[in-house]
């Protein structure tokens, strides 16, 4: 009994230290709530940002905001149900490798927006860097980057209207 008590508080304690949650949408500011939900596409849709500069093999990163994309589940030899959020699509040789899952991610304020986080295993972290721009009805890629550290992050920089506090 001590074992499952000890366990959980510790799964908790890590949850909580690390700010991972379930389907991380909102943040609240001083200047107001910020809800990234309206983004979210239904039924496992998924957005595309391209990474044409890492030779040599370009890439898709295939991720939803908030939600799962169910493209990641199917590509690559991921033949099973899995909660991922991203994916690094590699259309030479059809592989997909998850790169972030919805039951692990972290919301943090930025500059005009927010940064909301997904974290894989040893395959790598989607970041997905929303700026505020009261004009964009639709999420507006402009950058992709990846980031080579011990664990590779892959780093998206967008615009949309949803990043701007209510």
């Amino acid at each position: 009994m001590n074992k499952i008590i000890i366990f959980l508080t510790f799964s908790y304690l890590l949850n909580f230290s690390f700010g991972y949650s379930n389907h991380v949408c909102q943040l609240n500011t001083a200047q107001g709530l910020i809800d990234l939900s309206p983004l979210t596409l239904p039924y496992g849709g998924y957005y595309a940002g391209s990474f044409f500069d890492y030779p040599p093999k370009s890439f898709s990163l295939l991720f939803n905001i908030c939600g799962y994309a169910k493209k990641c589940n199917s590509l690559g030899g991921n033949n099973f149900f899995t909660n991922a959020q991203s994916c690094a699509f590699y259309p030479q040789d059809g592989t997909a490798p998850p790169m972030g899952y919805t039951d692990k991610s972290e919301i943090t304020q930025i500059s005009n927006g927010v940064s909301l986080s997904y974290y894989g295993s040893n395959t790598g972290v989607t970041q997905l860097d929303i700026l505020c721009d009261p004009s964009s009805k639709s999420l507006n890629i402009y950058d992709c980057i990846r980031i080579n550290s011990v664990v590779p992050v892959f780093k998206c920089s967008m615009y949309s209207m949803y990043a701007c506090p209510n």
